[in-house]
């Protein structure tokens, strides 16, 4: 029989970020530490940039050091992520199926699972791309910059855990003729609502949906597959924990809350999009340069002229309404 004293948790370690005279500047735990630094990005610590430099197995230390860089940069990566398990044969989490099942809207029914689930899940970082502005601002301010990833590519859960968001949505001939649109545009919309509902957390949720991927917006719309297909008449959305710990957030996610706080605003904001007026209030865009034009699209543009060619904010208005059970505000 194993002694608990010979369990070992990798994932557990305490890892040390030291500068190259070995002060600590912090600590974090190794099962969270690449999502936040990986070698070659620039972070600031004290008020001061470092320069990731490497990683010293040997003393469990990251190694950084002081780099001249003054713009303010951050970062999102660009991930491919497999389910490997049949999505059928998932372990369910107990106290974690906040289904509301099935309901009608119009005469037409709809049914909707919301479940949690363990499973493997396997991850592959394929570049991190670099921001030295907000990577949704207008395109006279937008630099971007591919940075490869030659190290820490990959990461493995075994008990993964997985919010299954399963819709069998209305079959209106719009939503059928346009699913890929939809899928697409909500995956946007859940992958920026994370920011707001978990502000110090959303590095460690990933949302994904089978055949979404857009090489237009690879770090929010990357590479996803499950071992078995999502049933043609569903919309399935996955929201994975990138953490061997448990941190709790796919959990706090019930099916109310997810209302409330997800889809309830995301509606809001599709409707003020959507109200025909061109211009923000002045106070919506402080990033933008003064006498520049305010457009409340920019967000959604992404440094682009034009919004992504799947973004129809009448059609995912109409849809959320639809199967979301939200009326018009």
């Amino acid at each position: 029989m194993l002694h608990p004293d010979n369990i070992q948790l990798p994932f557990l370690d305490i890892i040390s970020i030291r500068d190259e005279s070995n002060n600590l500047l912090f600590e974090i735990v190794r099962d969270l530490l690449h999502q936040n630094y990986m070698v070659g990005q620039i972070h600031s610590f004290y008020g001061r940039p470092y320069l990731i430099s490497h990683m010293d197995e040997v003393n469990k230390t990251l190694r950084v050091k002081k780099t001249d860089v003054t713009n303010l940069l951050f970062y999102r990566s660009c991930l491919s992520v497999e389910v490997l398990d049949d999505w059928k044969s998932l372990s369910p989490i107990r106290n974690m199926d906040y289904s509301p099942g099935l309901y009608y809207r119009n005469g037409s029914p709809i049914s909707v699972s919301f479940q949690g689930f363990e499973g493997h899940v396997h991850l592959m970082v394929n570049n991190v791309i670099s921001f030295a502005k907000y990577y949704h601002a207008p395109k006279y301010c937008h630099t971007s910059k591919i940075l490869p990833v030659n190290e820490f590519k990959e990461r493995d859960y075994h008990k993964g855990r997985i919010l299954r968001l399963s819709i069998k949505y209305m079959r209106k001939q719009e939503y059928i003729d346009n699913i890929g649109k939809i899928r697409k545009g909500l995956q946007v919309l859940f992958y920026e609502a994370m920011y707001s509902v978990f502000p110090h957390h959303a590095q460690y949720l990933l949302v994904g949906s089978s055949g979404a991927k857009d090489d237009t917006l690879p770090w929010i719309i990357g590479d996803f597959s499950v071992k078995t297909q999502d049933p043609e008449d569903e919309l399935t959305f996955y929201f994975i924990e990138d953490s061997n710990v448990d941190l709790g957030l796919i959990g706090a996610l019930t099916w109310d809350h997810f209302q409330d706080i997800v889809v309830s605003p995301i509606l809001d904001y599709l409707l003020w999009l959507n109200d025909g007026s061109e211009e923000t209030p002045s106070g919506y865009t402080k990033y933008l340069t003064p006498g520049k034009e305010r457009d409340k699209f920019a967000f959604l543009k992404y440094g682009s002229d034009t919004l992504p060619d799947f973004f129809d904010t009448e059609l995912l208005i109409n849809f959320i309404r639809d199967n979301f059970g939200l009326e018009e505000t």
